[in-house]
């Protein structure tokens, strides 16, 4: 299967081919050089002051339109400054003429460049023409002095189009970008939409993948390129639409729509493209939208994308995944379901990235510099795993109309929260696991060993609080100044002398910040007594699986020491007791232990 290129929304409205459909400043054909078809017009540009060259009467509507055209001169001395309208297109419909600046000196260096008006926008001078009743099209050159009297101006290809619309494959192999851009430049099309310049492609429309009219598969992959939407801008006036700069993937549901920037090695993404904007200033930005009904090939690996208005992932599935990749001052950045790991979102103009569902597939991400990290635009119970927040005005923003917000946070440290839509409650409760890992003195895993680790001093959780407990029928209530549990956490109470039933480990429900309840298995006398009773908070209590691990997941409100032991004292064999030691962190603990038997 070949590779197809065409120019979506084409509409030739002269291939120059023919001097006599232009008038002004000495048209003539050229031959021997042009940028599509087998000639352009070459004309004597050389008053001082305004230089008018234009098409005989046409009839068409550029309303939602880009105009474009190829444009050289070498009178680049005497051109105005981009500014001063160096370099117009104007339009007229045969009451109103409306003259727009599309460059001048300030940006144009020489050689063939393509011209590009948004139609759309306000002229900077003359008045608004009705678009949808053009009769005129002409091009200005404004000069600050005379030009030989020689031919120095050429014009090619006049048309109207929105961007590069590409499907296909190279024989079983994926296309890239430079395949693209051979198609462009082959005088056959001469479109000028994707150019590169210096090993950087710059693109000035829509670059779309997929044959979303036909049946057709397509099959992209990039790797190591860098794409740059063009700013094409005089002051404040946009030439480009945002809706035009953009890559936009699509699917008919009959073939099968691949891309990808960069590629997998292992578990990372690596060997990716950056995309970003000319200038980051530009008003004119770009956009990234994989979120089509059928769209289920969708991967970006290493890449970086700068300045974008919006990136909009597809849905979950298989072949669906964004690998370490940064996105730096973009705007809205919906994640939908797709799997997203080892990211970073920084500086964004809003939110870092958005969570719509409780199902959502993202990871291991950081949210940097942000005013809102991550945004929940859905109300309901979220789950967030290994995620970075840092330096945001806000971690977490609830942007949802109704409802309430509660992010489960699990080795990740979300702190704070803005709610900006018509939510109620936002909770953020954070978590991180304790992983242990128990081998012998052969590096082989040890199951069924126990594993116990408790608060130890300094630290956020107590440690050998002194405590007070009264007793009612089974159930203990211990007073327990600021004691910073919660519900569903458990504590070690020791000391008791007068009842056994009030020792051990137990879960708590917390009644205040000084006071909770657990559930004895008898009924012991009331008060308990002796010289010492103390509170201790249980970190983890588990054995060991097949593979030699155990986890839990605690609750984290700060950094916390730790203390604890290992145990393997029945069944065979026997190892010898191993001490725990380190420090419960934001990152959670994790350390691996060998045992030694106990002959």
């Amino acid at each position: 299967m070949a590779v197809t290129a065409s120019c979506k929304n084409y509409t030739l409205i002269d291939d120059c081919s023919d001097y006599t459909t232009w008038n002004g400043e000495t048209p003539a054909n050229v031959t021997d050089f042009y940028m599509e078809g087998s000639a352009c017009v070459g004309f004597t540009v050389r008053g001082d002051g305004a230089n008018d060259i234009y098409l005989d009467p046409v009839s068409l509507s550029l309303s939602g339109k880009h105009l474009r055209c190829w444009m050289m001169t070498t009178a680049l001395k005497e051109l105005d400054p981009d500014s001063s309208g160096g370099i117009q297109f104007y339009l007229g419909d045969g009451s109103n003429t409306g003259y727009y600046y599309v460059g001048g000196s300030t940006t144009y260096q020489g050689g063939w460049t393509l011209l590009v008006l948004n139609c759309d926008r306000s002229p900077d001078s003359g008045s608004q023409p009705t678009l949808s009743a053009i009769t005129l099209i002409g091009i200005r050159f404004m000069h600050t002095g005379t030009a030989k009297n020689a031919q120095n101006t050429w014009i090619d290809h006049v048309y109207v189009g929105d961007g590069i619309i590409s499907y296909g494959d190279l024989s079983g192999s994926p296309y890239d970008f430079d395949d693209i851009v051979t198609i462009d430049s082959n005088p056959t099309y001469g479109w000028g939409l994707l150019r590169k310049i210096g090993g950087i492609f710059f693109s000035t429309g829509v670059l779309e993948f997929g044959d979303s009219a036909g049946s057709n598969s397509c099959d992209f992959n990039a790797q190591s390129d860098v794409v740059v939407f063009e700013m094409r801008e005089v002051g404040s006036s946009n030439n480009i639409s945002t809706s035009l700069m953009g890559i936009n993937v699509v699917d008919n549901g009959t073939g099968t729509t691949e891309f990808s920037l960069g590629t997998k090695s292992g578990t990372a993404g690596v060997s990716g493209c950056a995309v970003r904007v000319q200038n980051t200033s530009q008003v004119s930005k770009f956009y990234v939208d994989g979120n089509n009904t059928n769209v289920d090939n969708f991967k970006i690996y290493g890449s970086s994308f700068l300045d974008a208005s919006s990136i909009d992932f597809p849905a979950y599935n298989s072949n669906v995944e964004i690998l370490n990749s940064t996105f730096e001052s973009c705007g809205d950045i919906s994640l939908n379901t797709a799997t997203t790991k080892y990211c970073n979102f920084i500086s964004a103009n809003s939110s870092g990235a958005i969570l719509s569902s409780t199902s959502h597939n993202m990871s291991d991400c950081s949210f940097i510099n942000c005013t809102y990290g991550l945004e929940f635009d859905t109300a309901g119970t979220f789950g967030i795993t290994n995620c970075v927040f840092t330096n945001n005005t806000y971690d977490v923003e609830f942007s949802a109309a109704s409802g309430d917000l509660i992010v489960n946070a699990t080795n990740s440290n979300p702190s704070n929260y803005s709610i900006t839509g018509g939510g109620s409650s936002v909770t953020i409760n954070v978590s991180a696991d304790i992983d242990i890992e128990v081998v012998d003195i052969d590096d082989q895993a040890i199951e069924n060993a126990r594993v116990l680790i408790e608060a130890d001093s300094d630290g956020v959780y107590p440690s050998y609080a002194s405590v007070s407990i009264v007793a009612s029928g089974t159930t203990a209530t211990v007073t327990h100044s600021s004691h910073g549990m919660y519900t569903g956490q458990y504590v070690i109470i020791r000391g008791v002398e007068n009842s056994q039933y009030y020792n051990g480990i137990f879960q708590i429900t917390v009644s205040d910040s000084s006071t909770y309840t657990y559930t004895m298995s008898g009924s012991p006398p009331s008060p308990a007594t002796g010289t010492s009773i103390t509170a201790t908070m249980r970190m983890m209590q588990e054995l060991t699986i097949s593979n030699g691990t155990a986890s839990e997941s605690v609750k984290y409100v700060g950094d916390q020491p730790i203390q604890g032991w290992i145990r393997k004292m029945t069944g065979t064999p026997i190892y010898k007791e191993q001490p725990i030691s380190g420090d419960f962190t934001v990152d959670g603990f994790s350390a691996k232990y060998q045992l030694v038997l106990d002959e």
